[in-house]
């Protein structure tokens, strides 16, 4: 199983990433094709929106954190939003200085649920 699940909800209308404390270094390529991937199935449906769940507190290599941010830049638009939640000081640190713009932190999933619902287009 790997350390990190992606996921369409179809009823909100978001794409979830969730990494967990498993996710090993080398399946960080697989999570990026697949991320890939889900962005551009998830553009089919308007605006993105993103829930990037981090609570594992998984910190990314320079080389993965810039390649995720890489991959998340070219599907992300104006108008997209990705709610970035995380609970340690590592990941917080690392997602402020890679946020995408249009993407707010958040420790609760149901604060980051209704950020996420705001302006919908």
């Amino acid at each position: 199983m790997p350390g990190y699940s992606i996921s369409f909800d179809t009823a909100r209308s978001v794409l979830a990433c969730r990494i967990s404390p498993a996710l090993q270094d080398f399946e960080v390529p697989n999570l990026l094709r697949e991320l890939n991937e889900a962005l551009h199935s998830a553009r089919e449906h308007g605006s993105v929106r993103l829930l990037w769940d981090n609570r594992a507190n998984r910190v990314f290599s320079p080389d993965d954190a810039r390649s995720l941010t890489e991959v998340t830049g070219k599907h992300l638009r104006a108008g997209d939003r990705t709610a970035i939640l995380v609970s340690g000081n590592a990941a917080k640190a690392q997602a402020r200085g890679k946020s995408p713009e249009g993407s707010s932190l958040f420790a609760s999933e149901n604060a980051a649920y209704l950020w996420l619902s705001v302006g919908r287009q």
